[in-house]
């Protein structure tokens, strides 16, 4: 026994009873008793509880733990509690996290206070064998409530195992359970916060001879609790992955609503379809911006340092336009035209299906009808790419990626028909083509906004001089980045048509 055990306490425990009894039993040393306060931290789509790790702060000392064993990972000191990857003192923890949290906001979800009692059991000579800490936690909103968990920390000397592993027995014996449960864990069950709840991921299982009505609307109605879940943050700003989740969630569904075609009433259908672009439309130029700004920082790298100052104005320009397009978009998620969409989907996914004469393909199963709509948009993908393989064009490159995207859409909300590695690889490679051509489009689209940016600077002093020399110089640096973008398309689109040809859905 090396590691640290962790016991649960008996319902019947007392605190003092249990000291006695162990005065009576061993030498017993009691240390100190003091309270220590934790703040546990994670992203909105909980991204570290998914790789199986806590975040927690005590005592402006930032730790990363395992949540299987609550090993110490890493520690970091801060001065203020992190919410941005930036918020990280600069080091090894820091690296950790980035990988995971990326660009997310880390969240407040728990606050505990912890009363923690040290005390050494003594062999014969005086020596600590074993040493305990009697840990009892209590939610820090709620003083006056009873502790939602109370745990017994063995933890072993090196050189005395033996004597801890005896220990153990001893509290096994007196009806202890050894638990590995973490706290965190049981501080999220008292505040009613279930981990792992929300993912913008499609998370069902669809049976491949359901309706295709009811099919579609199983998803419809996943898609619009990612939707729900994520306007409070739109709304808060609380990140751009919100922002991001609710306008992938919009274009699923009005794919669903496009590609799988006469399941819904062609009324209905034209209706949903004209929500989900209303929705789509008022969300663009924040995301627009979001992007540029996203690349803050990889857009000065560019630049030698004595010159990255001149490209500032760019980007205080986009921020003061971002924040006058979030105000409008809060606007509109606050209007009685949100929430009647919203009103509307609820009631018509809560509808029983309408009957057989609905529409063409309610009844039929899904997986015939989602089979067909794969075949068909494979073919006409793989036979627009092989042109452009010999003759690039920029408008039908852009036809490409549109393309690419409804067909990753309904792979990916369906993807549960088609379950096997092949359907797994197949999607990799489509989502590396997509982002290849997503690219493309965005170097092109950066490139004439800029342009546009450059003809909005006042004046013609040295600032804005320099300024312009700046922006000609991102502009040539996009470019190089395109063409580079253009020249691994070829080699991407093969790996992608050579997966098509090898699927037998497809």
């Amino acid at each position: 026994m090396q590691k640290d055990v962790k016991f649960t306490l008996p319902e019947n425990f007392h605190q003092r009873e249990f000291i006695r009894e162990l005065q009576d039993l061993y030498s017993l040393q009691q240390e100190k008793t003091c309270r220590e306060h934790y703040v546990y931290y994670d992203t909105f789509d909980w991204r570290l509880y998914n790789k199986s790790l806590v975040l927690c702060s005590t005592a402006q000392m930032l730790l990363l733990q395992s949540l299987d064993e609550t090993t110490v990972l890493d520690r970091a000191t801060i001065a203020m509690p992190p919410v941005f990857l930036s918020d990280f003192p600069r080091g090894s923890l820091q690296e950790k996290i980035a990988p995971i949290i990326e660009m997310r906001a880390l969240l407040t979800l728990l606050a505990v206070d912890a009363q923690c009692t040290y005390m050494r059991i003594l062999n014969d000579d005086a020596k600590t064998v074993i040493r305990l800490l009697l840990q009892v936690d209590t939610l820090a909103e709620a003083q006056d409530a009873p502790p939602f968990a109370s745990c017994l920390w063995l933890k072993p000397v090196r050189g005395y195992e033996k004597e801890a592993k005896k220990f153990s027995q001893w509290l096994t014996s007196k009806g202890w359970t050894i638990s590995h449960d973490h706290c965190y864990l049981q501080g999220l069950a008292a505040v009613k916060k279930h981990p792992g709840a929300y993912s913008s991921k499609i998370r069902v299982h669809l049976q491949p001879t359901l309706r295709a009505d009811e099919a579609a609307k199983v998803i419809l109605k996943g898609l619009l609790h990612v939707i729900k879940c994520n306007t409070e943050g739109v709304k808060n700003d609380i990140d751009t992955e919100c922002l991001h989740d609710f306008r992938v969630a919009i274009r699923r569904a009005r794919v669903v609503l496009g590609q799988i075609k006469e399941v819904f009433p062609a009324d209905v259908t034209a209706q949903l379809k004209k929500d989900c672009a209303y929705l789509g439309a008022m969300t663009n130029r924040v995301r627009d911006l979001d992007v540029y700004l996203l690349h803050k920082a990889r857009y000065k790298a560019l630049f030698p340092p004595p010159v990255r100052p001149d490209i500032a104005p760019l980007f205080a320009h986009l921020q003061r336009e971002r924040t006058k397009a979030w105000r409008t978009l809060g606007r509109r998620l606050n209007s009685q035209t949100y929430a009647n969409i919203l009103q509307r989907w609820d009631a018509f996914l809560a509808l029983p299906p309408a009957g057989d004469v609905a529409a063409a393909n309610a009844s039929r199963p899904i997986i015939e009808v989602v089979g067909k709509r794969l075949r068909r948009r494979c073919r006409s993908i793989v036979q627009l790419g092989t042109q452009l393989l010999a003759e690039t064009d920029t408008q039908r490159l852009h036809e490409l990626r549109i393309a690419c995207k409804k067909l990753r859409y309904v792979l990916e909300c369906f993807v549960s028909l088609f379950p096997g590695k092949k359907t797994t690889v197949l999607i990799k490679h489509l989502r590396h083509l997509q982002d290849n051509l997503g690219r493309g489009h965005d170097l092109f689209v950066q490139q004439e906004a800029l342009r546009h940016f450059a003809t909005m600077l006042p004046g013609s002093d040295q600032q804005t001089h320099n300024t312009l020399q700046a922006l000609d110089i991102l502009m040539h640096r996009l470019e190089e980045e395109k063409q580079t973008v253009g020249q691994a398309f070829p080699a991407l689109f093969a790996a992608f048509a050579s997966r098509i040809a090898h699927h037998s859905v497809v």
